[in-house]
């Protein structure tokens, strides 16, 4: 930091004053109007989304997902055999099915009920569970029913209770929407980056991108395995939950290539990031931030003026060097701008970049 800039610096006039507080290398000298407003470009050429139907209703499979269950067979199952259809509903039999195919990242839908009337209580009531392998989303009866915290629905289990119960009454439908990120392994079989889930049930979220610890064993600490893609598997608890509409679908990483470094434009003239000086501050009157606006940097000479915007009274901006009067313009109609520093030629404020690097600095303007 330049020493002479280190100092607060206060310039007074009538009937306006204006207090610009130094955090960087900037200078104040003297000189606000409308500016055209400069835009970021990443310089990341992105490929195309691609186009996929949603589904008819909510809750329905979109055009890319693969279907599970969807009432009429087991064909998508191992482990079946002794699973029952009643009606358009899988009735959970005697053992653990999972799917005969296994999944990475995925979006998974799920909609279970448990059964009723009501038998048990705490872990013996309407209890099953969703798993990508070794990997549990509790399924329980959690209406009026107490329990060990992680051990409840929307729990996984022995490692995270769920944000808020939000379970129905039993024989009515719960729905899980489950986003999952599988864990990732070394060459040499030691964990490289942890699974996550984030969980809705029945539309709330009851896990928020949660970084499990391992797998979810009843008998012993969490430990990692690969591989990092698994089956989808439901559980047999003992008790007869049922299940229906389930489906899932691969999530893809969207892919860009950098093509050039990121840059500013402003009137057809493109700046490198690298070759401006990143200006950030913040804006107050009459010591109120505005919730929007602009503020214009105006080159004394030749070249546009650039604007970028207010957000919360935060602003950002990246100029070649050169030096510039300031305007500030409030959309906030409880912290209005002084007409004063609208106007470049008269607003009295401006300043001095140089170089490669960043500056901060607070713009404190007073009306009176």
């Amino acid at each position: 930091m330049n020493p002479a800039t280190q100092a607060s610096s206060q310039i007074v006039w009538s009937p306006f004053k204006a207090v610009v507080l130094l955090l960087g290398l900037v200078t104040i000298t003297a000189s606000a109007g409308l500016c055209r407003a400069q835009e970021y470009l990443t310089g990341i050429e992105w490929q195309k989304p691609p186009i996929i139907e949603p589904g008819k209703n909510p809750g329905d499979p979109p055009s890319d997902a693969t279907i599970l269950f969807d009432g009429k067979n087991f064909d998508a199952w191992n482990g079946a055999e002794t699973w029952k259809i009643e009606g358009n509903t899988a009735v959970v039999g005697r053992n653990y099915i999972e799917t005969k195919e296994k999944f990475g990242d995925s979006q998974l839908h799920v909609e279970w009920s448990c059964p009723t009337p009501p038998e048990g209580r705490s872990q013996g009531r309407g209890n099953s569970g969703v798993f990508f392998g070794p990997y549990e989303l509790q399924v329980l009866d959690s209406y009026d029913n107490d329990t060990y915290y992680d051990g409840q629905a929307g729990a996984i289990y022995k490692q995270s209770p769920p944000m808020v119960n939000v379970m129905r009454p039993p024989g009515e439908w719960n729905v899980y929407d489950v986003i999952w990120t599988a864990p990732r392994f070394k060459d040499d079989g030691k964990l490289d980056s942890p699974a996550y889930i984030t969980v809705l049930h029945n539309g709330v979220v009851v896990q928020n991108h949660f970084a499990l610890l391992g797998d979810t064993a009843y008998n012993h600490p969490p430990v990692y395995n690969p591989p990092s893609e698994q089956p989808v598997r439901l559980q047999d608890h003992g008790n007869p939950v049922k299940f229906r509409n389930i489906w899932i679908r691969a999530i893809k990483r969207v892919e860009g290539k950098q093509t050039r470094e990121p840059f500013i434009r402003e009137d057809g003239k493109e700046t490198p990031v690298s070759e401006g000086r990143a200006v950030k501050g913040t804006v107050r009157i009459d010591g109120k931030k505005p919730r929007s606006g602009r503020i214009g940097f105006h080159p004394q000479g030749d070249g546009p003026a650039m604007t970028v915007d207010i957000r919360e009274g935060q602003f950002f901006a990246v100029l070649p060097a050169g030096n510039y009067s300031i305007t500030v313009e409030s959309d906030d109609e409880s912290v209005k701008s002084p007409a004063k520093f609208r106007e470049k030629e008269k607003s009295g404020l401006s300043l001095t970049t140089s170089g490669e690097g960043e500056d901060e600095f607070s713009l404190e303007l007073k009306s009176s």
